[in-house]
């Protein structure tokens, strides 16, 4: 479709960020758990999303953590039910480095939720959900001071996602308490 790299479009607008994907080719088992926070409303409800460690079950650490509507747990629990892939989404931003942790859902197992939240849609011939769905977990950031790479977005995001996968990185809290 494009005879070299510079014909890409993306590569050729000055007003777009730098953006790095990166992805796991192993799927992972991930749990949803409702904990207190004051950003919880009376219609909103506090997640962490656990990445649940493979050789050891009854091992998880954290991944994510978001508000949600209402509700919105137990959905997120039906979709993450099957283990899923990973995928950070890093650009270059406030604080540092801003990232998007990402889980690619199937397209059955979507239906399959959606069908049970709302019946009338397993009538519907039509109803085709993508092989594969991005579902937004929430945000990774790392500071700028903290990078040992600066220069190289790459590499930032490569060892920002492995210390998320791995169970080693810290939470915002934590780093701006310490920074106190």
């Amino acid at each position: 479709m494009f005879d070299n790299e510079s014909d890409l479009p993306w590569e050729n607008d000055e007003n777009s960020e730098p953006c790095v994907v990166v992805a796991t080719a192993d799927r992972y088992q991930l749990k949803v758990r409702k904990f207190d926070s004051i950003h919880a409303t009376d219609d909103h409800v506090a997640v962490e999303v656990l990445l649940v460690d493979p050789s050891d079950e009854s091992s998880m650490h954290r991944v994510a953590q978001q508000v949600l509507p209402s509700g919105g747990a137990e959905q997120l629990e039906k979709f993450l039910a099957d283990p899923v892939e990973l995928a950070l989404i890093a650009r270059l931003g406030e604080p540092g480095i801003d990232a998007s942790l990402i889980a690619f859902v199937s397209g059955e197992r979507i239906r399959a939720v959606r069908v049970e939240d709302e019946p009338w849609l397993a009538s519907v011939d039509s109803f085709d959900e993508p092989e594969l769905s991005p579902l937004f977990l929430g945000k990774v950031v790392r500071y700028e001071k903290d990078c040992s790479q600066p220069l190289n977005l790459r590499a930032e995001a490569t060892d920002l996602f492995a210390k998320v996968l791995a169970g080693t990185g810290r939470t915002l809290v934590d780093k701006r308490l310490e920074s106190l």
